[in-house]
């Protein structure tokens, strides 16, 4: 056994034994559901009226939301985001228009050959579009996952859209080259 491998060892021995022991605490047992382990203190004696409370049956158990509750809540704002992130990617898909980057990739493949085909792409690449106008809040819940959704689908379209023409600008230009030399 060398030395590195000991020292893994012992730290995993050690977490090992951390777990095994914080298992049992309050914060575990809580986000399990357990109740029974987190209860709140006996009341004490007033110091301020100087009176003992005749009974401890005020003392409750503290229920704690349903660990239900919390998934279904996650799961709720989870959905959300979902949802409106479909609904992002779908509006950039069918609104988001690239004819200015496919004639600039087209000219640029053209007259530039394989680096406007570089350039051009690399630089389709940097803006963020943004939806001109931001649905209503019955279809979409979460505006910052729409936005984010549908730059990306955008950003992904005007890639595309400019790889695709300025390639085919520069397959057009290498027939005229060759024309023009002749």
């Amino acid at each position: 056994m060398n030395i590195k491998g000991g020292t893994m060892d012992l730290v995993k021995r050690l977490t090992a034994i951390i777990l095994i022991f914080s298992y049992g605490s309050a914060v575990f047992s809580q986000s399990l559901g357990d109740t029974t382990a987190v209860s709140q203190p006996q009341q004490t004696e007033n110091i301020e009226s100087g009176t003992v409370p005749s009974s401890t049956t005020n003392t409750q158990a503290i229920q704690p939301e349903p660990p239900q509750y919390a998934a279904n809540n996650y799961q709720l704002n989870y959905n959300d985001k979902l949802a409106s992130s479909i609904a992002g990617r779908e509006d950039a898909s069918a609104k988001h228009g690239t004819v200015g980057w496919g004639a600039f990739g087209l000219a640029s493949g053209f007259l530039f050959g394989l680096i406007g085909v570089g350039g051009a792409s690399l630089i389709s690449i940097i803006p963020s579009p943004k939806p001109e106008k931001m649905p209503d809040t019955t279809r979409v819940k979460d505006g910052q996952s729409y936005e984010e959704a549908y730059s990306s689908k955008a950003k992904k379209k005007n890639f595309t859209t400019t790889l695709l023409l300025s390639s085919v600008g520069w397959a057009i230009s290498i027939p005229v080259v060759m024309a023009l030399k002749n």
